[in-house]
């Protein structure tokens, strides 16, 4: 695939013609490349015709022929529209006339129609909770928990974001954006004319504006949404024969805000999540980020804030900027108490000829308080817990075909999921289930007996063991060639730039683009799934950045060299999350919208997410201290900055049974609230009195990471705490240690802050053995990387 993608491929003896092409169904529309350099030499063709013809009558469709002059090394793409399809078809490349003999290549493709086409589920403006309506007055824009202070360029002069848990309010940025330009060896002031409001409504706002700097001049649109995401469109107009040497963005953020940096590219589990290092000048920049398929040092995501704030800027890729590809594209400059991100969309000497757009993303945090319908502001705490939860992963356990790539029970056979159901709400009868086992295997024993097994051990598996539970379907930002809607949609789905995949009945996952086409179909089989299978929610596998090489549905782009630069995708799988989170409001379903980020954390990725599935990495990799930094936990786990419940996976491997481990599991767990199942029999014991003291309204929970003062603290450092506080009734300190070494923990407590007396009674929770003061300090001992739980109550009077 990567050879076809680059156009490397050598074919040792060409045929006289091949062609490759893309048909996209839902735009009909069809690109046709070309390719006769393998005619023989001296051949002139007078004509080279792509025809389109139904199958088997061969009528035809379409017929374009390719202009002789435009063949480069003789290969020429050709676009066209077509007429609405069903069927089967053939597309031909056709080269004849002159004294030279006919050469043609053909191809087939299909064309069904599915009743879930053109969907408008989803789609609607109306601003569900948590999110408010957007506000404008002037030029100040405000979402849930920001204020935005816009200036004339498109830019943002102030953030006000406030922490939901806290509600405290901070500004963000340490002065206001701007575009550094710079032509003819000198720095050019950037000036603008005022900005306009082109269209305002309570979940979208259009603003737009002109800007101009010496030779360059330009206008800007900024597209915003009721989550906070601004999707910025530059305009350059040809700047007359002069170069501009240098376009940067730079963004300033206040240094006591933009302490952590989380950055990533292709790589899955290779994230920034890491302090700003230390310094002035450039402490970092985008080569850092790991890179397989994607674009060389860009970096096409980077947040930089805390855990309470923050922004992050992120891109598709570099189509229509002037950056040399030798350079990173941004990095991230100390200048006293300044931390400037500073993204280069020209930093190469660039003659612009012709108008062109540049886009790329703003978004500040935190983007959302978590979901809270009920009146107890704790309601989100351990929910996933709380409310048995259970996610049936992979599509096996809903009794899909066993792709990781279906949305729909195999065959389409809605029996499945009435069963399924059924086994979540009733005890079915040892017999029916036997019975169904031997009903579904019919859809698996094409493909051996192996796999009929799995189905019928999952089969009784799972209309056992979901009584009582919320199931939560498991999904795939994928497909697989085996289902009929892939065979169709393929091209409007797939990676590639051409179609690469024949027609099969394979069952292989394939990565897709949540394309239009591609959502609308999820959102169909969702919603039966919802009034079939009794499912809760909609789970995606692989929610991170994989490379686009389709030009015709992303903003990948051919460069001039010919080589396809491809697009990170984060603004179509945004667009799969909210149409999502929509449908389920429109159906008055609590929205669980359940994306695997597996160790990257794409905020504009997660503003319509409810949950978040983590930490499916470093499996037993001894004590979960030593996994995962705390500045790691703060910007990919908590889910403090997207509004969203964090549930690691649990525990794998040879580790998993270790209580020892699973003990070191449930700290780590405790301490940042981390939601799940984590931790096993340990978890579960040591979470009764936490769950018992957020079921009150009245619990005030305080995190380490937190903006305001603690009640409580460890002198030392390396214990930090997870304080309860439900005012004058109880406390509960949740410790875990980060120390090197057995140590004893010594708690200063605030005992007003707690509404409580330094004569309250205190006891460890785990094993209700008595704590006292030690000069005016808690102090109890602590085994390295273990945690404790201490109680504070009211003395109870003497008789």
């Amino acid at each position: 695939a990567a050879a076809h993608r680059w156009d490397t491929e050598k074919v040792k003896e060409a045929p006289p013609v091949d062609l490759q092409f893309g048909y996209y169904p839902s735009k009909n529309h069809m690109r046709v490349l070309a390719d006769i350099h393998g005619l023989p030499a001296g051949s002139k063709p007078e004509t080279v015709t792509a025809l389109v013809r139904e199958r088997p009558s061969g009528k035809e469709v379409e017929a374009i022929d390719f202009p002789l002059d435009r063949f480069k090394d003789g290969k020429q793409e050709l676009a066209f529209d077509l007429p609405p399809l069903n069927g089967l078809y053939q597309i031909t490349v056709r080269a004849s006339g002159g004294a030279m003999k006919t050469a043609e290549a053909s191809k087939d493709f299909e064309r069904q129609v599915f009743p879930w086409e053109s969907s408008t589920a989803g789609q609607e403006g109306t601003v569900y909770p948590p999110f408010t309506p957007i506000f404008l007055k002037q030029n100040t824009l405000s979402t849930v928990l920001r204020a935005y202070q816009l200036n004339d360029a498109g830019l943002i002069d102030q953030v006000a974001a406030t922490n939901a848990n806290t509600q405290v309010t901070k500004d963000v940025l340490a002065g206001p954006m701007r575009y550094h330009v710079r032509a003819g060896g000198r720095d050019i002031p950037c000036t603008a004319e005022p900005m306009r409001v082109v269209s305002s409504a309570s979940d979208t706002a259009t603003l737009a504006g002109k800007l101009s700097a010496g030779p360059l001049t330009g206008s800007w649109v900024d597209h915003w949404d009721y989550d906070g995401t601004a999707k910025v469109e530059l305009t350059l107009q040809p700047t007359n024969g002069q170069a501009i040497d240098e376009l940067t963005l730079e963004i300033p953020l206040r240094s006591d805000v933009a302490q952590l940096i989380h950055a990533n590219s292709d790589r899955i589990r290779a994230p920034v999540a890491q302090a700003v290092p230390p310094g002035e000048g450039i402490v970092w920049d985008g080569s850092k980020v790991a890179c397989d398929e994607f674009i060389k040092n860009f970096c096409p995501y980077v947040y930089l804030g805390d855990a309470n704030r923050g922004l992050c800027w992120f891109a598709e890729n570099d189509r229509n900027w002037g950056w040399n590809a030798a350079t990173p594209n941004l990095d991230v400059f100390r200048q006293g108490d300044q931390v400037i991100l500073r993204v280069h969309l020209i930093n190469q000497p660039t003659v612009i000829t012709a108008a062109r757009t540049i886009t790329y993303g703003l978004l500040a945090t935190p983007i959302k308080p978590r979901l809270n319908p009920n009146t107890n502001p704790n309601w989100w705490h351990y929910r996933f817990y709380r409310d048995s939860y259970r996610l049936l992963g992979t599509d096996i356990n809903w009794f899909g075909n066993h792709s990781c790539g279906t949305v729909y029970p195999a065959g389409q056979d809605m029996h499945l999921w009435e069963m399924l159901s059924r086994g979540s709400k009733e005890k079915i009868p040892d017999s029916e289930v036997a019975a169904f086992a031997e009903y579904g295997a019919k859809y698996y024993k094409d493909y051996g007996a192996d796999k009929v097994k799995l189905f019928q051990d999952h089969a009784k598996l799972n209309l056992r063991r979901n009584l009582n539970f919320n199931m939560i379907f498991y999904y795939n930002r994928a497909s697989c060639p085996e289902l009929p809607e892939f065979e169709t949609f393929k091209d409007e789905w797939s990676l590639d730039d051409y179609r690469t995949l024949d027609k099969s009945n394979s069952r292989d996952e394939i990565k897709v683009i949540p394309s239009k086409s591609f959502v609308d179909y999820n959102l169909y089989w969702n919603d039966k799934s919802f009034d079939i299978g009794n499912n809760k929610g909609v789970y995606w596998d692989n929610w991170f950045i994989a490379p686009s090489f389709n030009t015709e549905m992303t903003d990948a782009y051919r460069a001039s060299d010919g080589h396809v630069v491809p697009a990170a995708g984060i603004w179509a799988m945004r667009e799969q999350a909210k149409r999502t989170f929509v449908m389920m409001n429109e159906r008055k379903m609590t929205p669980i919208v359940f994306p695997h980020i597996t160790s990257f954390a794409c905020l504009p990725m997660l503003s319509f997410a409810t949950a978040h599935y983590e930490w499916e990495w470093k499996y037993s990799e001894g004590d979960v201290q030593d996994r995962f930094s705390r500045e790691y936990l703060q910007l990919v786990t908590i889910g403090q900055q997207a509004g969203t419940w964090p549930v690691p996976l649990s525990d794998q491997l040879q580790l998993a049974n270790d209580p020892w481990t699973q003990r070191t599991f449930t700290a780590v767990r405790m301490l940042h609230e981390l939601d799940g199942y984590g931790g096993f029999d340990t978890a579960k014991a040591l979470l009764k009195p936490a769950v018992a003291m957020l079921e009150r309204p009245t619990t005030i929970a305080y995190h380490y990471w937190e903006d305001r003062p603690m009640p409580a603290r460890c002198v030392n450092a390396d214990i930090p705490l997870l304080v309860y506080s439900d005012p004058g009734k109880e406390a509960l300190l949740v410790a875990c240690s980060y120390a090197t070494a057995d140590a004893s923990a010594d708690f200063a407590v605030d005992w007003a802050a707690l509404g409580l007396e330094a004569s309250s009674t205190v006891t460890d929770a785990e094993t209700g053995r008595p704590i006292a003061l030690q000069n005016g300090h808690l102090v109890v001992p602590i085994k390295k990387h273990d945690l404790c739980l201490v109680r504070i109550e009211p003395a109870k009077p003497k008789d």
